[in-house]
């Protein structure tokens, strides 16, 4: 196991496209220090894309993806992505906000039948900014990951505006509400995930949120690599991407154990499965102008505000 950590800090897998000077720079110096971090913070392996000038300049894979089989990591392995999610999901509420499916200021209530959501703190109705904007007053909580398929985003969506107190990060226990609608900014994975229930129930197609990013922002962005499954294992996730798919692993006194398959209980806020070459795609298409939301199926809106916004928290936005 030892051997292994020493061998985790090695590059396995790069490729890249020809860089002026200073992009050759910058990779060598991430090539000589990706490898150090790796040592100093006990790391089997990680994987990187590097964009710059609206393009992917380098990817590549340092270490391993699976330290028993000796698999080394590549550029396109694939990770459960976690809260990187949220920005997939502002980018399709904001489709529907640029066709005039929903509106941005509009009362969420106005688009939910079989349960509403009412901030007892007040002063007005939650709109689909205050939950892209994280300004809903939702208390920040956790994503209350479970080893079991998750229910119905609708059931347990209704069940979690029913509880006056939610799971916060550090195992807390914590108020559902904190504070007033549009009163300050409080990171809430329970708001993402109704925005990701509003895309399932008002795109015009009536998909399910999955069909409807694979359709709307996966195969027009052209992500291979890329799937937001109702379940991370083999029987929901293509057996190409599975097949690619890197083991987790908690560091004990630098004893890697692996780790089990946790699921979040909506695929909306933090469940995908990705390598990062293509969250690089929707990152360059989010901050450059989209002229052509029809054929480019990303919304203009969306590109503007995330390229105007200032995020203070680097998790999983959406808008900040």
């Amino acid at each position: 196991m030892l051997a292994s950590i020493l061998q985790a800090g090695t590059i396995s897998t790069e490729t890249k496209e020809a860089q002026d000077p200073v992009d050759a720079q910058l990779i060598d110096s991430l090539k000589n220090t990706i490898p150090f971090l790796m040592r100093q913070n006990p790391t089997p392996g990680l994987n990187i894309a590097l964009s710059r000038h609206n393009k992917i300049i380098w990817e590549a894979g340092f270490g391993f993806a699976d330290l028993e089989k000796k698999i080394p990591m590549a550029a396109d392995t694939v990770f459960h992505s976690g809260s990187m999610a949220k920005t997939f999901t502002a980018a399709a509420t904001m489709q529907l906000v640029e066709q005039g499916v929903i509106g941005l200021r509009d009362p969420v209530n106005k688009y939910f039948k079989t349960f509403k959501i009412t901030n007892p703190r007040g002063d007005r109705d939650i709109t689909v900014y205050d939950l892209l904007t994280h300004r809903s007053g939702l208390a920040e909580n956790a994503a209350a990951f479970d080893f079991n398929a998750p229910q119905p985003l609708e059931k347990y969506l209704a069940r979690a505006y029913s509880q006056s107190t939610s799971e916060g990060y550090g195992d807390d226990i914590v108020k559902r509400w904190t504070a007033k609608v549009g009163e300050k900014y409080q990171y809430s994975n329970l708001g993402m995930s109704t925005l990701g229930y509003l895309v399932q129930v008002m795109n015009p197609e009536r998909l399910s949120f999955s069909d409807y990013m694979q359709r709307h922002i996966i195969d027009p962005l052209g992500m291979k690599s890329t799937e937001f499954p109702e379940v991370q294992d083999a029987a929901h996730i293509k057996k190409e991407i599975f097949n690619r798919m890197s083991k987790g692993y908690a560091s004990f006194g630098g004893v890697f154990i692996p780790t089990p398959t946790i699921i979040p209980p909506a695929q909306s806020s933090g469940h995908r499965a990705i390598c990062f070459t293509s969250r690089s795609r929707l990152r360059i298409t989010a901050t450059t102008t989209v002229t052509n939301c029809s054929s480019r199926r990303l919304c203009s809106k969306c590109s503007r505000r995330r390229r105007n916004s200032r995020p203070t928290l680097m998790a999983g936005l959406s808008f900040a």
